[in-house]
């Protein structure tokens, strides 16, 4: 009889002893599942972020073409109307760098360094 008691006590020790290692095993995956998420959600911002600076630094180009063909129309023909382009380039140049800055900072981190955006506006300009 003593042998049937024990044997019902280990019985009762090891199952408990199961469903303590697999409520242990479930929590563990929604940590790491949760842990997931919110890396997840983080690469998702930030793939959003470069989207919308790239886009940006796209405009930032065509504004930039828009100064280089108005500059060069005013040097070979010398009329001022060859300086509208330009000047409207201009404008929108600063105008969407700034939004690209902007963006640029939207994050906790920047996308890309400020410091290398204003090196190559400084080659650029």
């Amino acid at each position: 009889m003593n042998l049937k008691r024990k044997l019902g006590t280990l019985q009762a020790r090891l199952t408990l002893g199961f469903a303590l290692l697999l409520a242990m095993i479930l929590l563990l995956a929604g940590v790491i599942t949760y842990e997931s998420y919110v890396i997840s959600s983080v690469y998702q911002e930030r793939q959003r972020q470069a989207g919308d600076l790239v886009q940006y630094a796209d405009q930032v180009e065509i504004d930039l073409l828009n100064m280089e063909t108005g500059k060069r129309g005013y040097l070979l023909d010398g009329e001022e109307e060859f300086l509208e382009p330009f000047e409207l380039g201009q404008q929108d140049f600063e105008e969407d760098l700034e939004e690209a800055r902007r963006i640029n900072a939207r994050g906790d981190e920047d996308i890309v360094d400020p410091g290398t955006v204003d090196e190559i506006l400084r080659f650029l300009l």
